[in-house]
Order: C-alpha cells, then structure tokens, then sequence
C-alpha cells in the first residue's frame, strides 16, 4: 500500500497469490517497461492513483 507518490526502477508481484498492489490515490513512478503481467486491476487497486511507464516508441536524432 503505498502513503505517498513514489519513483521506483521496477516492481515485481507475485501473481499466482493473493498480492494486490493498493495505490489509495498515490501516483507510482517506474522506469521499467509495462508489464502485461500484472498491470491490469485484478492485480493493482487503483482508488483514482496511477501506475506511470515510460512512454514506448523511438527517437532519432539528426545533426
């Protein structure tokens, strides 16, 4: 359960147990990529908080 907004590199659950994320409006920060596994609510309680990824795609640079 988290009491404040939080940046984390990764997280892990557990998935085959009873784990639940609970993010009581707080906002948690990863620079991990999202994952399929366990994003979606039967493993996070949202209670308006977010989960932010970074954003998927490209850059190129051209001088």
């Amino acid at each position: 359960m988290l009491n404040r907004n939080l940046r984390m590199r990764d997280l892990s659950l557990s998935t085959n147990s009873a784990t639940r994320l609970h993010l009581k409006g707080y906002t948690l920060y990863l620079t991990a990529p999202y994952h399929n596994d366990w994003g979606d609510e039967s493993h996070v309680v949202y209670n308006e908080g977010r989960i932010v990824w970074p954003s998927r795609g490209s850059l190129i640079l051209i001088r």
